[in-house]
């Protein structure tokens, strides 16, 4: 076996599954085609995060955030639908929102001062250790990415397999997931 790793977007890895470019992708909340076979992997704790010199201490609303830059995945990406669905709840988009096609990026991003971002929990402790970072409380509250393993319906392949057993285990293994 000969892994190649790629790394995208959801939309756009789910899309070149569909393509038979890919095998095994993980994937977070995907938008779902019946030539897919999609396999739960579990909850991935999501939160907002921004620089700690913003100082955002109180419980922070869509109406806090508004005029502050917001980094994302470009659209149609999961994480751009949970940005807008978030802001949808009390008003308007936001007005300053960066794209970036990389949510590790986006943490060094935050990290570095430029915005905030919605961000997997795990990606931001090691930020938050070092003081550049804060989880900030929200209101409403950010839905829990859902994660998946994608395959083509159909395709059994005893290396895909492995991959995903591998996969699996790993983010089991680094406690990446809600319990």
């Amino acid at each position: 076996m000969e892994p190649e790793w790629v790394v995208s977007t959801s939309t756009t890895l789910e899309a070149t599954l569909l393509r038979d470019a890919l095998d095994v992708a993980v994937l977070l909340n995907p938008i779902g085609d019946e030539r897919l076979r999609l396999t739960p992997l579990g909850e991935q704790p999501t939160v907002w995060a921004a620089p700690t010199s913003w100082s955002l201490t109180a419980t922070v609303g869509p109406q806090d955030l508004w005029g502050l830059p917001v980094i994302s995945n470009p659209p149609p990406s999961a994480m751009h639908r949970q940005i807008m669905g978030w802001f949808a709840t009390k008003g308007p988009e936001p007005k300053r929102l960066n794209s970036c096609t990389s949510v590790a990026v986006i943490a060094e991003l935050v990290a570095g001062e430029i915005g905030a971002g919605l961000l997997p929990l795990a990606m931001t402790v090691r930020h938050v250790q070092a003081g550049q970072m804060s989880v900030i409380k929200t209101s409403p509250t950010v839905e829990n990415g859902r994660l998946f393993i994608g395959r083509r319906a159909g395709f059994e392949d005893l290396k895909a397999t492995a991959v995903t057993r591998v996969i699996t285990r790993t983010l089991h293994t680094m406690d990446y997931l809600a319990r």
